[in-house]
């Protein structure tokens, strides 16, 4: 028996391969990247660097962040492990302007052909507690940071 199909079936949304368990994959073709989402969450794009939030709802204070960045115009080779302890200090310095930050944990992560860190800290942002996973992942030139965020609950 042949099977007729419609255009609902050429719809990579429909597509039940691209759905799991009420997830679904965001694949981005340009950066070579994807990653699994909350089928029901809401996508805000970036508007400062390339890269999107996904939240619950329209308050993109809660949900994780991915961005994308090329650093072909500052690092004159790829990224080798060896680069990873200049890195993270650079970001270690950066996080020293978040009031009240504190480092929970970090560990040096590895994603594919991708290299980097994932940090766990919590921090003070407007009169709150927030806590906040970040893997920094480089693959080649390319930087990719994938952060969630949210507000610790109040006790």
């Amino acid at each position: 028996m042949i099977r007729r199909t419609t255009s609902v079936d050429n719809d990579p949304k429909h597509d039940p391969r691209r759905m799991m368990r009420g997830l679904r994959i965001h694949r981005d073709v340009e950066w070579d990247y994807s990653f699994w989402r909350p089928l029901d969450w809401v996508r805000h794009d970036m508007r400062d660097q390339y890269g999107f939030i996904y939240s619950p709802g329209d308050d993109p204070r809660t949900g994780f962040y991915i961005s994308a960045l090329d650093l072909s115009g500052t690092l004159d080779g790829p990224v080798t492990e060896e680069d990873l302890p200049a890195l993270r200090d650079g970001i270690m310095e950066g996080l020293k302007n978040l009031p009240d930050c504190v480092i929970l944990q970090e560990k040096q992560i590895a994603k594919g052909f991708a290299i980097g860190f994932e940090i766990l800290l919590t921090f003070t942002l407007d009169g709150e507690t927030c806590q906040r996973r970040m893997r920094l992942l480089y693959n080649d030139r390319q930087q990719y940071a994938v952060y969630g965020r949210g507000s610790l609950p109040r006790v």
